[in-house]
């Protein structure tokens, strides 16, 4: 069983998805928050959506991009499931997020990271460093 602890009072509640414990209960149909340890696929596939759709946020928490949700979701998968994260990012390959375009308030600019070849650059990047060390 997962016990992935996001903060607060956000934790998953064994299933695949995230719960407010503070809350009354939780609906087993609310699959509003995959959980990023156990969920990992639908938890980035989620993020990746938000981020290609969505180019400016704010709340209680603060102010978002779609780009600093992507890589603010990214970072949360890394460390909640550091081994199998790499791998659907690489299934996932390329995310398109955008922001609010600086100057014209109609339109947007859509940023482009491609986590397809991630593994290859890790590779090439510790090869480098063995050579380095040589």
């Amino acid at each position: 069983m997962c016990n992935y602890w996001h903060g607060g009072t956000i934790e998953c509640r064994g299933d695949g998805y995230m719960w407010d414990a503070d809350d009354d209960g939780w609906y087993e149909d609310d699959h509003s928050m995959p959980c990023p340890a156990c969920n990992t696929r639908e938890y980035l596939a989620d993020a990746k959506e938000n981020g290609e759709g969505c180019s400016y946020s704010s709340g209680i928490g603060g102010e978002w991009t779609g780009e600093t949700m992507w890589l603010g979701a990214l970072s949360v998968a890394m460390r909640a499931n550091p081994h199998g994260a790499p791998k659907l990012l690489r299934q996932i390959g390329i995310v398109r997020p955008i922001i609010d375009h600086p100057t014209n308030r109609a339109g947007f600019i859509e940023k482009f990271y491609d986590h397809r070849n991630e593994r290859r650059l890790v590779s090439r990047a510790k090869r480098e460093q063995r050579k380095g060390a040589a």
